[in-house]
């Protein structure tokens, strides 16, 4: 398995810096089920899956409803598991677990369980004063915003500089899923649960899968019957 290197046509030398192996990495091998799922929803990605191509884990977000805004967490592979890149760091990586071994001690974490520092309440809060709480995931995050231009239609509160995805924040992201319409994306910032941006919308609990799941009414179809 070979990560990427700092060149875009990498020398013999750096492919062996660069070169890991599979045991590092959390993964397993798909079979026919898997892979004709994978094509279905991956379809735009112009990459076919076959049964026994490996599906190799470098990167997830975890959420648990433990608080009112939720708490965030997000997980990627790194070479180092003791010195993980930004936005992890050398302190997250000495509180792993001792059962943490092998290829699942490979995981760097970042947390975002606030928008910004001190944190905010619910509502009513401020972005004056404060200071951003970045928690995004390197193989995720990085490229929003870069290839478009700054991200469109709502500005940052907090300061107009923090527009891209190595700036985002998972709690003022996740803040803004409602529906109806298209709602807009956020870097970070404190994002107030009363915020006129929600005027005519329905919040959906820090939820963006509520939205993308949504099957819309057929308005030809007739009631079911009642027996």
């Amino acid at each position: 398995m070979i990560v990427p290197t700092a060149t875009a046509n990498p020398t013999p030398q750096e492919i062996s810096a660069a070169t890991c192996n599979l045991s590092d990495f959390i993964y397993f091998k798909l079979d026919a089920a898997a892979a004709d799922y994978l094509n279905i929803e991956d379809a735009t990605q112009g990459i076919k899956a076959s049964a026994g191509d490996l599906a190799i884990l470098v990167a997830m977000h975890v959420t648990t409803k433990e608080i009112s805004n939720w708490t965030w967490q997000t997980f990627f592979w790194a070479p180092d598991p003791k010195n993980p890149p930004f936005p992890s760091n050398s302190v997250a990586a000495s509180l792993r677990p001792s059962q943490l071994q092998g290829a699942a001690s490979h995981y760097a974490v970042s947390t975002a369980y606030a928008m910004v520092r001190p944190n905010q309440p619910i509502v009513g809060g401020t972005n004056k004063g404060v200071t951003p709480v970045i928690g995004y995931n390197p193989f995720l995050e990085p490229g929003l915003g870069q290839l478009n231009g700054p991200l469109p239609n709502f500005p940052n509160k907090l300061s107009p500089a923090i527009q891209w995805g190595m700036q985002s924040n998972c709690m003022s992201c996740h803040a803004l899923a409602s529906y109806p319409g298209n709602p807009p994306y956020t870097a970070d910032q404190y994002i107030s649960m009363d915020d006129p941006i929600f005027k005519g919308a329905v919040q959906l609990d820090f939820a963006w899968s509520l939205q993308g799941n949504i099957i819309p009414v057929n308005a030809s179809a007739q009631p079911a019957s009642k027996k």
